[in-house]
């Protein structure tokens, strides 16, 4: 990853890159609370970050708007001298609980109208226990929030020392569509990466895909479907998925799943869209994992311009194309329908 200076957050500001499950933005104002109220806004933060997958928390960079889409609207940093890295670094440590050593705190002085002023970026790696802020509360991100944790999202992130940790990436290894007529080829690839030192010797990988896109050859997930689900975003996107499950066996052949640099890489979907049928600008993927040992894992992703005919491409979205769009699956929230008994 890169440095963080002065460029790296105005392209931030420039952009209008908005906050996320990675990032959060504060105020320099924090700074004026009393120390109490400093304690709690920042270790609530890095509480939340770490009890989820990491982050960084940028003090001096304020923001406003609507859920998913709260933007940057001024850099203002605080006066260079009360406010030093090593103090902020020592005043968050102190307060949460255990001590977290994968937390870094550095300042980044600004230049021009600012100069004279430093921007905070207190960044966190994702915690293998849970951390709890100083309100004795355990906090976890989600979207662009920090909320409380429940009972078993606690345990769960505790888990991460003694089971894997399996999550789902997508990916086009030929991002061109082709024509075969009467239909639109593409095979779309899935990934299977170990968050966790702990191997997974089983996993069971669930992947909906929606029903306009169908399978051309069988695959590790089989050309039989398992279910169909309504999936409901909160922008009004509204699809049939149709659910396939792989279950993958480790064997002499077939080596466990490890942390690694390079994921794990299951045999691809080899889809196929009618000439006559039409697909959104942006069509999603849902995905859940199960493990023993381990909470079930579930997410949505998404493939962007995916029009039929030779000159387009498909490719999956990112953050910046797509801000986070919270689903429902039969009227269920992703988390109350993949852990529905089956």
């Amino acid at each position: 990853m890169a440095e963080w200076d002065e460029t790296r957050i105005r392209a931030l500001f420039d952009t209008k890159t908005p906050e996320d499950w990675h990032l959060d933005y504060k105020s320099a104002d924090v700074f004026n609370k009393s120390r109490s109220e400093l304690v709690a806004t920042l270790t609530k933060e890095v509480s939340g970050f770490a009890n989820a997958d990491g982050g960084v928390i940028i003090v001096g960079m304020e923001a406003t708007g609507p859920r998913n889409r709260r933007l940057p609207t001024k850099i203002a940093g605080a006066a260079v001298g009360p406010y030093q890295s090593e103090w902020l670094s020592q005043l968050i440590g102190g307060n949460i609980s255990p001590t977290f050593p994968e937390l870094n705190v550095i300042g980044v002085p600004l230049t021009d109208d600012h100069e004279g002023e430093e921007v905070f970026m207190i960044s966190t790696l994702r915690s293998t226990f849970a951390v709890q802020a100083s309100d004795f509360k355990f906090y976890q991100r989600s979207d662009d929030r920090t909320e409380p944790m429940r009972g078993y999202q606690v345990q769960d992130v505790n888990n991460r020392s003694i089971g894997p940790d399996l999550i789902i990436r997508f990916g086009f290894p030929e991002q061109r569509i082709r024509t075969e007529p009467p239909y639109h080829r593409l095979q779309l690839w899935t990934f299977v990466i170990n968050r966790s030192r702990v191997p997974a010797e089983f996993a069971v990988v669930k992947v909906g895909l929606p029903s306009v896109l169908t399978q051309g050859r069988a695959n590790e997930f089989g050309r039989i479907p398992t279910e169909q689900v309504r999936l409901q975003g909160s922008d009004g996107t509204q699809r049939i998925l149709t659910v396939y499950t792989a279950n993958y066996y480790a064997s002499d052949a077939t080596p466990p799943i490890i942390a690694q640099p390079s994921p794990t890489r299951l045999s691809p979907f080899d889809m196929r869209l009618a000439e006559d049928d039409r697909v959104e600008d942006h069509e999603p993927l849902v995905w859940a994992t199960y493990s023993p040992r381990m909470e079930p894992r579930f997410g949505v992703s998404w493939i962007k311009s995916f029009p039929g005919g030779d000159a387009h491409k498909a490719s999956m979205a990112d953050a910046v194309d797509i801000p986070e769009i919270s689903i429902t699956l039969d009227g269920m929230s992703p988390e109350e329908y993949w852990r529905r008994p089956a």
